[in-house]
């Protein structure tokens, strides 16, 4: 089922804000506006820590990913069979390949079989502490709770479900919806009487928002968090959020993102 969507102004995309894209449309009961943009800055506060997902990189050379060869980087990744997380010094393979979609050379990163590899951490090899939540996703109106080291957490999922009666005003563009996509999708996080909004992104098109990891990866002895946050399904975009870097009223702090489109 296709949802309608209102198209408005495209070809201001670059010089029209958010409100005057809105402005052209007039509201009604029945309309529902889609967010503008999701909550990451352009730029993370990674503090020296970085991740990395193995893939194949259109666009780029061996060159440019050379340095990582004499960098401290380690491979993230599940034991599927053992139901367990592990840290382990990263073998990077660099190269070139063909890749028959886009019908160009591409080059490759890889090292194991791997979540992301990450540099930065005061880490050695290790299995860091993790809890494994029931479900891997949130939808609106779910939530889950868990305890680490003695302290309660919960995770919740807020959005918008389509339906075919309202209207969906994009800012400035158009997307089609099926029934299941959620618009205007947030995720928090609270403990202790605070509570933090960790993700916020407005359309999915056959995507959601993975939970990849809970657990202590920074050795604070609080729960640190990888999600995937791919908004398409021809790429992959995957977040580190720590605890020990926090300010504030914050409970953890978004330090890094590994993103590629794989599209043709």
């Amino acid at each position: 089922m296709k949802y309608i969507i209102v198209l408005f102004a495209t070809l201001l995309i670059s010089v029209v804000n958010t409100k005057v894209c809105y402005a052209l449309t007039p509201a009604t009961n029945d309309t529902v506006y889609i967010e503008p943009d999701p909550l990451f800055p352009q730029e993370f506060d990674n503090q020296d820590v970085s991740i990395f997902i193995n893939w194949a990189y259109n666009g780029y050379e061996p060159s440019d990913f050379e340095h990582m060869l004499a960098e401290d980087w380690y491979d993230f990744s599940k034991d599927e069979e053992a139901n367990n997380f592990s840290l382990t010094k990263s073998n990077i393979s660099i190269g070139k390949d063909y890749n028959d979609c886009l019908q160009d050379s591409i080059t490759y990163v890889s090292s194991a079989n791997n979540i992301l590899m990450i540099k930065g951490l005061p880490q050695t090899e290790k299995q860091p502490k993790a809890i494994m939540p029931e479900v891997n996703a949130l939808q609106p109106g779910e939530k889950i709770d868990f305890t680490f080291n003695n302290q309660k957490y919960t995770l919740r999922g807020e959005g918008i479900v389509p339906q075919q009666n309202k209207v969906y005003l994009a800012p400035c563009f158009s997307i089609g919806y099926s029934t299941e996509s959620v618009i205007n999708y947030k995720l928090y996080l609270s403990t202790n009487g605070r509570e933090q909004l960790l993700l916020s992104i407005p359309t999915f098109n056959d995507t959601f928002v993975q939970i990849l990891f809970i657990g202590d990866l920074d050795e604070d002895g609080k729960p640190d968090f990888v999600f995937d946050t791919s908004r398409d399904y021809e790429e992959r975009r995957v977040v580190l959020f720590l605890s020990s870097p926090a300010i504030d009223n914050e409970i953890v702090r978004a330090i890094d993102e590994a993103n590629n489109q794989f599209d043709c």
